[in-house]
């Protein structure tokens, strides 16, 4: 095995010198005729252009589904807040009416789903949480 590794990194480094130093006719006609003959080298014969967007494509692919992570990490916080505000509410026997719980609903800020928790804790009313 780290044979085989050694010569595709050696094969690796032949094309990349090739693509640099033959112009573009002559790169082309070169892999055509390695892709006609050991199909097998179809990847390794990518031009520069290739592998920078083949890498640039999977790393945009790794950024989105980090992002598409944090982003389901962040609904999950702001879905436990809005949950831990409705129950401190109805623990604490302040009634909530229906805009009032949709305002809390649709609340896109974790800071301020904190701090109507924080005044759901000592209100008076519902509606005095917004207040603060």
């Amino acid at each position: 095995m780290a044979r085989e590794q050694r010569l595709q990194h050696v094969a690796h480094a032949v094309v990349a010198y090739l693509v640099r130093v033959l112009d573009d006719e002559t790169m082309d006609a070169f892999r055509a005729m390695l892709e006609d003959d050991a199909p097998a080298t179809k990847g390794l014969t990518m031009t520069y252009a290739e592998k920078l967007l083949a890498e640039g494509h999977q790393r945009g692919k790794l950024e989105g589904q980090l992002q598409g992570q944090l982003q389901g990490q962040r609904e999950g916080e702001r879905k436990r807040s809005v949950a831990a505000l409705l129950v401190v509410l109805e623990a604490r026997g302040l009634e909530v009416d229906a805009d009032q719980r949709a305002r809390i609903e649709r609340c896109e800020s974790l800071e301020e789903l904190t701090q109507w928790l924080k005044a759901a804790a000592k209100a008076e009313s519902a509606a005095a949480v917004f207040e603060a």
